[in-house]
């Protein structure tokens, strides 16, 4: 899954790098408008699950590489993923916020 995750945040970052470089010194305005076109959106979302998707997975893996006591790594484990997925959940909000 780290792959997979890896070949999607490729272009995708640099979609996004590309976009914030054409974003330079534009408006609030300018980036509502350009984020409430369908691609825009969707990509974002896109960026934001495979993002926190790869970090949790990352931070995984470290944590039981790392972590030796078995009650503590399950515990640091399921404190990753809810965090994860907490704020992939409030970025998703924001861009949609933002776009609709």
């Amino acid at each position: 899954m780290m792959r997979l995750t890896s070949l999607a945040l490729v272009p995708l970052s640099l979609w996004f790098l590309c976009a914030m470089i054409r974003m330079m010194g534009a408006t609030r305005d300018d980036v509502v408008s350009w984020m409430a076109g369908p691609l825009p959106i969707v990509l974002m979302i896109a960026l934001v699950i495979a993002t926190f998707h790869h970090m949790q997975a990352g931070l995984q893996v470290v944590i039981e590489d790392y972590v030796d006591d078995h009650r503590l790594r399950i515990g640091s484990i399921l404190l990753v993923k809810g965090l994860s997925l907490l704020l992939a959940l409030a970025c998703i909000v924001s861009v949609l916020r933002l776009g609709l």
